[in-house]
């Protein structure tokens, strides 16, 4: 794939235009329009992140919620409860990735959701390898979404449950998904 200039999105060899009369370049011309505007097919996230230089495109909220059981109310938050599980959604649609991390909580005294999604754009369609897009949410996505989670869980268990659940500080890699747990993937 050397013919991809991926700092403009096109492919080099393609700078001709219609006016030209050579029919050998017009032939060239026509045949690298069909491929323009096909995806770039991308297999690892360093790939993704040193070639195609995507970036943030936002955040968006679809959950967040707190409820406080009412027959435990008065009751002290036991931290040891805190059991929280993880759902991981992943997207690559054209140019526009997206990774979708879903958190549960159950604690003694009430349960806490945040279902946030983080989401990337690349200057020209991709597609990735589940692979790829499994890395790149893993390695990235999940890390940028961290203190997103980090500081709904906080505010809201301190307004719900009266005291603050604090989401210990995690490393890369600490939470990590694979095709096996909890991945829902839309191509």
């Amino acid at each position: 794939m050397d013919s991809w200039d991926f700092n403009h999105g096109y492919i080099e060899t393609c700078g001709v235009s219609s006016t030209d009369k050579q029919p050998d370049r017009l032939a060239r011309s026509a045949a690298c329009s069909m491929t323009e505007n096909a995806p770039r097919v991308v297999e690892s996230a360093g790939e993704l992140l040193r070639d195609v230089t995507i970036k943030i495109d936002g955040v968006n909220w679809f959950k967040v919620n707190a409820e406080l059981d009412e027959e435990q109310h008065g009751d002290s938050l036991d931290f040891e409860s805190i059991s929280p599980s993880y759902a991981l959604r992943l997207r690559a649609e054209g140019s526009e990735i997206g990774t979708r991390l879903d958190v549960h909580l159950s604690t003694n005294i009430g349960r806490l959701d945040v279902d946030v999604a983080i989401n990337y754009a690349a200057p020209y369609p991709v597609a990735l390898t589940q692979e790829a897009q499994l890395e790149f949410a893993n390695e990235v996505a999940i890390m940028a979404l961290i203190p997103y989670v980090r500081e709904c869980i906080a505010s809201l268990s301190a307004r719900v449950f009266g005291e603050t659940i604090l989401m210990p500080i995690l490393q890369r890699g600490e939470l990590h998904f694979s095709e096996e747990n909890n991945v829902d993937s839309k191509q």
